[in-house]
């Protein structure tokens, strides 16, 4: 035996295997297996009793290809790349057996015992004289069966499970719920029946969707989930109906068809609708003649509404909460909105919150009235009132405009008492306990009587008149023949006094001499026949007025019943007060002019 000298020990040390000091492989505990320099752990330990494959590391024959190694804690893997021959008289295997692929026997495998297996599978055929216990059986092919087949036994069944081609989808017997489950594909047909008729002695509970393509003939229906129909629902045939009923969640209440009324009657329920497209929310196409097409009683009405129309929309587009239109001229018989309070109670109340109008009419009628109060019963208190205007500023409780250009002769207002009768009907009466005047005209107008009978009380004014004058110079015995330079006059009468005024200039030339004393004649009324109505006049006189002792008139007086001036001159001689006579007058000459103004009762 050679001698290792320090040189060669040195230069072969790395090749050289070496195990630890704590064991050696000299007992039971595993120790690993290092190279000589203690660098480089291997993949294996050693124990007295045992090699050991660390991890999953393997121990290859021949190849990489073929090798025996753990793939997972307590999994042992004999893998091989082509074949694995197992050659001895007997294979005893005490536990079970799971192959992935295929299992090929070029003879016939006879097993006299029992053949238990998790999962069998055949893709051959199997014919088994006697009876097959089997955990699990996957078969690959067809299988025909002769006689019963039985899963389980009574009182202790087993699940089934026929799969589909798409994953998910199953036929399944669960037999500790006790029933069949169909989980198919959504929109294919799960289960079809291609002839003959499906019994079902019990109920038939459906949590999806039904499709009958069909005529269903059903004595009783209970459906818990819910039910799409795409074509006609009919419940009886024509002129033979039977009761629909949908009950709600609370006692008493649903919703009823009832065939002997021809009825939709709900009872303790309400209709709701949800109406999110641009269409009408609730459509009535009737076509009744004397009756109410919609009719709401409501007896036991006490502080709500019978209808309520309620908007909380802030969209500023004119609209309108409720509209009742009649859309044909011709039917000149049609209300389009009554309202009957039998009731001593408002007919009709507007509480109007914002700043709007709370009546607009636009109205188109031209000879009719666009608000009419037909036939009042009111005896003490009043067909029209606007109470408790105490808000009012500036505004009007009552305007009425016109910007018509139209010169017909119209009123704005009009208030009639046709009846001669009444005699104590005002017409009009004005209140005002401010310091303001009760009645103010503006923009030109005034106010205008067209009475004909005066009124018999003394704080009433029943007339008011205004007009022109056309004086004539007239003689007691026979009227004076007189050319006029100019003449006039003007009046105004009020109630039952009429003031005047009086101008004529004379042209001298051209008179001729009456006979009697001078008169004006040409007042617009009659004096009232009463001796204390002579009234106060007053007259001037401008150029020459005759050579008489008397000179020119300085006074007159009215002639009672008549509608004349009776001219007078006051004497400075004899301080008499006469007539002036028409030897006077004869003597005016050319511009001469008398003015008289005064007033009188008539």
């Amino acid at each position: 035996m050679a001698a290792l000298g320090a040189q060669s020990i040195a230069s072969s040390y790395e090749q050289l295997l070496h195990v630890d000091r704590d064991g050696g492989g000299n007992s039971t505990t595993h120790v690993a297996i290092k190279d000589g320099d203690n660098g480089t752990t291997f993949g294996f330990t050693i124990a007295s009793d045992a090699l050991m494959m660390s991890s999953t590391n393997r121990l290859e024959f021949g190849d990489t290809g073929t090798y025996i190694h753990q793939s997972a804690d307590g999994v042992l893997d004999l893998v091989s790349d082509t074949e694995i021959e197992i050659n001895a008289t007997t294979i005893d295997i005490n536990g079970a057996v799971a192959m992935d692929g295929a299992m090929t026997g070029g003879t016939n495998i006879t097993i006299s015992g029992e053949l238990d297996a998790a999962t069998l599978d055949i893709s051959g055929n199997a014919d088994i004289a006697g009876t097959t216990n089997l955990d699990a059986v996957d078969i690959d092919g067809n299988v025909q069966l002769d006689g019963t087949f039985t899963v389980g036994t009574d009182g202790s069944g087993q699940d089934v499970t026929f799969y589909s081609g798409t994953s998910g989808d199953s036929f399944v017997w669960d037999s500790s719920e006790e029933k069949l489950t169909i989980t198919g594909t959504n929109g294919q047909t799960a289960l079809d029946i291609a002839d003959g008729n499906l019994v079902v002695a019990d109920n038939i509970d459906l949590e999806g969707d039904i499709d009958v393509n069909g005529t269903a003939n059903l004595d009783a229906v209970d459906i818990d989930g819910s039910v799409q129909i795409d074509n006609t629902v009919t419940v009886g045939a024509d002129d033979q109906g039977y009761d629909v009923i949908f009950y709600g969640d609370t006692a008493s209440s649903n919703m009823t068809w009832d065939t002997s009324g021809d009825d939709l009657i709900l009872n303790d329920a309400r209709l709701f609708i949800d109406q999110d497209d641009n269409d009408y929310a609730l459509y009535i196409e009737a076509q009744n003649t004397t009756s109410s097409a919609f009719e709401i009683i409501s007896d036991a009405l006490t502080t709500g509404k019978i209808a309520q129309f309620y908007s909380n929309s802030s969209d500023t587009n004119t609209r309108s909460l409720v509209r009742a239109f009649n859309d044909n001229a011709l039917a000149t018989g049609t209300t389009g909105l009554e309202v009957r309070q039998d009731a001593a109670q408002k007919a009709v109340f507007i509480d109007q919150n914002a700043d709007g109008i709370g009546i607009d009419i636009d109205t188109e009628a031209t000879t009719k009235a666009a608000i009419r109060i037909i036939d009042p019963k009111t005896t003490t208190g009043k067909a029209v009132q606007i109470d408790e205007c105490d808000g009012l500023t500036t505004g009007s409780a009552l305007y009425v405009h016109s910007n018509s250009a139209d010169n017909s002769n119209r009123n704005l207002v009009s208030i009639i008492n046709d009846h001669a009768s009444a005699d104590n009907t005002r017409a009009l009466y004005i209140q005002n306990d401010g310091a303001l005047y009760g009645i103010e005209m503006a923009g030109g107008c005034g106010i205008r009587f067209d009475n004909t009978v005066a009124s018999t009380d003394a704080h009433t004014l029943d007339d008011y008149e205004e007009g022109n004058i056309t004086p004539t110079l007239l003689g007691s015995s026979s009227n004076p023949t007189q050319i006029y330079n100019s003449r006039g006059g003007f009046y105004t009468k009020i109630g039952n006094r009429v003031f005047y005024t009086i101008r004529l200039e004379m042209n001298g030339s051209g008179i001729s001499a009456g006979s009697g004393n001078l008169i004006i004649g040409g007042l617009p009324f009659t004096v009232k026949n009463d001796i204390n109505n002579y009234g106060a006049v007053s007259v001037g006189v401008t150029g020459t007025f005759g050579t008489g002792q008397h000179g020119a008139p300085t006074t007159g007086y009215h002639s009672a019943n008549e509608t004349l001036l009776r001219l007078q001159v006051y004497d400075n001689d004899g301080g008499n007060i006469s007539g002036v006579s028409d030897a006077d007058a004869a003597d005016i000459t050319n511009g001469t002019t008398i003015t008289v103004s005064g007033h009188y009762i008539i």
